[in-house]
């Protein structure tokens, strides 16, 4: 059996494989169509967050959106971008609505492959509050296109320790997840 992280070795030998017959290959991703560039090209002078995940309840985008409300209020000058769309586009649209921060989300809606580096490389904080994620390979796109990621800390996410790359775990309850988490590991000063 192959799988990407060891929770999922974990799991199969709790369903009986046998731990000799499991092979951990971690996700990657194209290092020359997801890479930095130049900083002084990238910055719109606010501080961007951004969501790439598809807007399903396993994907927790309405943690995001509730955590930034929280924000938002606080920091005038930070912005988000929800790429994606899905079940719960009327409740993100809710709970944009409702905290009075609409104005400051754009949607650009699905996005191609391609295009996707583009909005990595203009963001200052990735984030991902999937409630399933193995290796995340958005989260392992982020980072090698130069932006830090934020998201819930998973025993399936190996190697992904602040100390040793630009990653950042906060809480899976905790609407405060991007609040206090994202100043520790953002380029610029929001």
């Amino acid at each position: 059996m192959i799988g990407d992280c060891e929770a999922v070795r974990n799991q199969a030998i709790r369903f009986g494989m046998e731990r000799d017959r499991i092979v951990i290959f971690p996700w990657g991703v194209d290092l020359k169509q997801f890479a930095p560039v130049n900083p002084s090209q990238q910055k719109s002078g606010r501080f961007t967050l951004l969501s790439v995940r598809a807007w399903e309840p396993v994907y927790g985008v309405d943690v995001i959106a509730r955590a930034f409300v929280q924000v938002a209020r606080e920091h005038p000058n930070v912005v988000l971008v929800m790429i994606g769309a899905g079940s719960q586009t009327e409740l993100i649209h809710d709970i944009f609505t409702k905290g009075g921060v609409l104005e400051r989300v754009s949607f650009p809606g699905q996005v191609s492959q391609m295009a996707l580096p583009n909005y990595y490389q203009i963001a200052d904080l990735y984030l991902s509050a999937s409630h399933t994620d193995g290796s995340s390979v958005s989260l392992l796109e982020a980072m090698a296109s130069g932006c830090p990621g934020c998201g819930f800390r998973h025993p399936r996410q190996p190697g992904m320790d602040p100390k040793r790359c630009q990653w950042l775990a906060f809480q899976r309850r905790g609407l405060r997840c991007i609040g206090p988490g994202y100043f520790a590991c953002n380029r610029t000063s929001p």
